[in-house]
């Protein structure tokens, strides 16, 4: 009707929005909708829902059957991401009309009515967000609903019948969360103002605008606040009108799982049909097993192998037959006649989600459950996977039962499976924003903002408190991608970032089989786009590549005019300007060849996987150029023979992690982990890029900066997808020491020894309470210096976290614990002695650092030139268990 928002979608996406203008007249003639616009706004956005609307829909959608539902979600989306936010008023205590009951506050609407409601501000407009606060002494006072505006303010006679004959000004809200009775989650207006400190939280006053600066953290928290109802609201969704790329997936895997039940109640061997439906189909129904599935030569060669797999899988698909399959299939992969060049994962996977619905999704990878339950986390706050060395089927079944706590339950299995797919797909789309819309062929030209703001974190504690340990086992895997993951844009800019424009521009010649090619087309191609985007540009330079073939053309080669031509001369110009790589081109860089094998092809391992970090150590002479980009020696073929040196600009560690990540599409995040970051001088590391790092001044963000730097000349700033993680030692140096502008930009999560972690151990045998003798040490070292030079509980520990053998203590006190006493208290062998405590026993066979005096015969004690006491290690004590638990004997350091 007349006055309605109208969102505006890109005729080949559904969920692609070009923009939203006012409903002003329309007429209908012969099926084709003609309709007149005003107040049309331009907001260019990929959303993450999608809808089977073709071009227009209503702003604000009634239930009109199963399109709506997807429709109006993408109105919900997109309001929620572009227009200004409102905070309307309830008193119960007050305001009868609305209420069930004033002892508990709790509204008597339900989620879809309409109501008028009393707003004093009439900037309202049809589609923007609405939240309801209650106040009053009866009830708890927070935001309780959140509805939406389903018209510009208007007036009508007062809802106070006291006040009959007056007028007031409402504007009409369609509610769409409720969360005001006892069981359901509110947001409280005391946390609202601690999160919120600049915005007003007065509901008594009806309409006001919530700051720009916070509606977007305000939504967020609304829709962190209860997991249920997001997750409740999204199956209904999915149960109401599957995503248009999911059409047939429900009916065909309700086919599959229906062929393999009866296959398993008969208890009859699969047919070649089923055997193939599982080993060999691309997409059987259940999954698309994409670049995982195996060549038909494999499978004919091993067919007889697959069945007997099958048959195993359908009589018992449980855990213990799981890897079962899976070793049998990496003999076969070993079999050099075999023709299997991979061990199919996917495929196992698979065929276990159609055997045993009842258990397994399909999700594909170890991955693909890794990422999915961090998205969970991110999301809801919801830890899933507190291990995430567990098993795929161990992750499978936590997530789902997961799920199936948050109320998430369907009769039909297919429809509940699949759930979990839109599931996971769905929240990576909510993790990043995509700002613009772009053509799918033009890659170069898109841009992503993600919505988290960027990590700077340092982690900071005594030595052997696992700070690099933690890098590695937590924070790691959450930028690493498996290859079955990973786009091939992301696989190709993994290999193209390691090589430079020369050998792009060849593997860029040999992929068109060599075939004469204009600088125009070359420029075209998937390498030297991508090889673009790695390097943080737009587009690959016409002259550049101009630059780069003439300066490695064959020196026979008549057709360039440049005098200076540099080795390798690798490319031919023929007559026409186009060209080829030269004959010899292999042979003067043959690994040049191992890329363009690589390019030409996804790896086959299929547990290989893909860095989306660098890890640096900072050191006193680490420099700017090392990190971010300077002027570098290098030596070419021709300048080995001559001895000249010659010089090239080179990309550091953080340009080039950057540059990675600014170029990523997938919505990835990225890492830059700093090892003893305290230890280099940041100002010189860093320069003036310090300030980039900052949350607010990332690229994208809303006080986005960027730079000109120095030595390439290039504009700089900061993605907003890489993290950017260090430790710091504090025994090296204190926290308080660190420089200023480092430690503003940081949060710091502190890592203590944890004595708890070590288990009882051996020596001689002899029992020996390690977690009660480390608690001792650091008690005395806290005593006599600082608890930022304790004693990790690391030292005690082997790589993987199992607690040392007690014979290994002798060398692990005599060479490191020992040393690192003597370095913390300046070789004052009588505090190192008190730590260990050697001064509270006589008996010299227990102590580790015995002390005696110098003879008078040695040195004259009238010379005062002598030390009156020498300290010297006791080789036996290291051996003896007993001076191992003197150190916490009688100890009330522990409980």
């Amino acid at each position: 009707m007349k006055g309605d928002v109208l969102l505006f979608l890109d005729d080949g996406s559904t969920n692609r929005v070009l923009g939203e203008g006012t409903l002003s007249d329309f007429t209908l003639e012969g099926g084709t909708l003609n309709v007149t616009v005003s107040d049309f706004v331009s907001n260019e956005i990929v959303l993450s829902t999608k809808t089977n609307s073709q071009l227009i829909i209503p702003g604000i959608v009634e239930g009109f059957g199963q399109h709506a539902v997807q429709a109006e979600a993408l109105c919900r989306e997109y309001f929620d991401q572009f227009r200004s936010t409102y905070l309307i008023g309830w008193n119960p205590d007050i305001q009868g009309e609305g209420s069930a009951s004033n002892d508990v506050g709790q509204l008597s609407y339900k989620v879809g009515d309409r109501t008028d409601w009393a707003c004093v501000n009439k900037s309202i407009r049809t589609g923007d967000p609405v939240y309801l606060g209650r106040v009053g002494s009866k009830a708890p006072k927070g935001l309780i609903a959140k509805g939406r505006a389903c018209s510009g303010s208007h007036t009508a006679e007062h809802w106070n019948p006291a006040k009959a004959g007056k007028l007031q000004d409402f504007v009409l809200i369609r509610f769409e969360e409720i969360r005001s009775g006892e069981s359901d989650s509110y947001l409280p207006l005391d946390g609202l103002k601690t999160k919120f400190p600049e915005q007003q939280w007065s509901p008594q006053s009806s309409g006001i605008l919530i700051q720009d600066q916070y509606r977007a953290q305000l939504h967020e928290e609304w829709e962190r606040l209860d997991s249920g109802s997001y997750l409740r609201r999204a199956f209904e969704e999915w149960q109401a009108l599957p995503y248009s790329e999911y059409f047939d997936w429900i009916p065909r895997y309700r086919e599959i799982v229906e062929i393999v039940r009866s296959f398993r109640e008969s208890g009859e061997d699969a047919d070649d049909e089923l055997v193939s439906k599982i080993w060999q189909s691309q997409d059987n129904g259940i999954a698309n097993a994409g670049r995982g599935t195996i060549s038909k030569n494999a499978y004919e060669k091993n067919k007889e192998s697959f069945r007997s797999l099958t048959k195993q899988i359908l009589r018992s698909p449980n855990s213990d037959t799981f890897d079962e399959v899976v070793a049998q299939l990496k003999e076969i992969k070993n079999d050099e006649n075999s023709g299997l060049d991979k061990t199919p994962h996917l495929l196992v996977r698979r065929a276990f989600s159609a055997a045993n619905p009842e258990r397994f999704f399909t999700i594909g990878t170890d991955h693909d459950m890794d990422r999915f339950a961090t998205l969970l986390r991110d999301k809801f706050g919801d830890e899933i996977l507190e291990d995430r060395n567990n098993s795929w089927i161990e992750k499978n079944a936590k997530l789902r039962t997961y799920l199936l706590s948050k109320g998430i339950l369907d009769d039909d299995l297919a429809v509940f499976n699949t759930f979990g797919d839109y599931l996971y797909k769905r929240l990576q789309k909510e993790s990043k924003r995509i700002d613009r819309i772009t053509s799918p062929n033009e890659i170069d030209q898109s841009t992503v903002v993600q919505p988290r703001a960027a990590k700077n974190v340092i982690l900071y504690g005594p030595p052997g408190t696992g700070k690099t340990y933690t890098l590695k086992n937590e924070y790691f895997p959450e930028y690493t991608s498996t290859v079955e993951a990973v786009s091939r844009q992301e696989w190709l800019v993994s290999v193209l970032g390691d090589m430079n424009w020369r050998e792009v521009i060849a593997a860029a010649l040999h992929n068109v089989s060599n075939t004469p090619t204009s600088v125009t087309d070359l420029v075209k191609h998937e390498y030297m786009k991508v090889k673009s985007l790695a390097m943080g540009r737009a587009r690959p330079s016409n002259a550049a590549t101009w630059s780069t073939l003439q300066l490695h053309s064959s020196a026979d080669c008549e057709n360039v005019k440049v005098s200076r031509r540099n080795e390798p001369g690798w490319f031919w110009k023929d007559e026409n300007s186009l060209w080829t790589l030269a004959g010899d081109w292999q042979d003067t860089q043959a690994e040049v060849a191992d890329f363009v094998a690589k390019l030409e092809g996804q790896p086959h391992d299929s547990e290989s996987s893909i860095q989306r970090y660098e890890f640096v150590t900072f050191h006193q002479s680490y420099s700017y150029e090392e990190f971010v980009e300077g002027i570098r020696p290098t030596l070419s073929t021709e300048d080995e023979i001559s001895g000249d040196v010659s010089y090239e600009l080179k990309r550091g560690v953080f340009r080039r992690i950057c540059d990675s990540a600014g170029s990523d599409r997938a919505g990835n995040r990225y890492a830059l982990f700093t090892d003893e970051i305290n230890r280099g001088n940041i100002s010189k590391i860093f320069g003036e890029l310090i300030t980039l790092i900052e949350a607010d001044k990332r690229r994208g963000a809303t006080n986005e900066l960027s730079v000109v730097l120095p030595y390439s000349g290039n504009s700089f700033s900061v993605p907003g997808n890489l993290d950017i993680y260090g430790t710091m030692n504090t025994a090296d140096r204190s926290l308080a020491h660190i420089d200023t502008a480092l430690r503003r930009r940081f949060t710091f999560r502190e890592l203590m020894p944890e004595p708890e972690l070590l288990q009882t151990t051996n020596l001689e045998g002899e029992e020996i309470d390690l977690r009660r003798m480390l608690d001792a040490l650091n008690s005395r070292i806290e005593a006599l210096f600082d608890r930022e030079h304790m004693i990790g509980h690391a030292y005690f520990l082997r790589g993987k976290g199992e607690t040392i053998d007690g014979s290994e203590l002798p060398e692990i006190f005599e060479h490191k614990i020992i040393p690192l006493l003597t370095e913390y208290f300046f070789d004052d062998w009588s505090k190192v002695r008190v730590v260990l405590a050697d001064d509270r026993v006589s008996k010299r066979d227990l102590q580790f650092v015995t002390q005696t005096e110098v003879s008078d015969a040695l040195v004259s004690q009238n010379s005062g030139l002598r030390n009156r006491e020498v300290y010297r290690l006791n080789q036996n004590a290291l051996n003896n268990p007993d001076a191992y638990r003197k150190i916490y004997a009688n100890s009330d350091s522990h409980d």
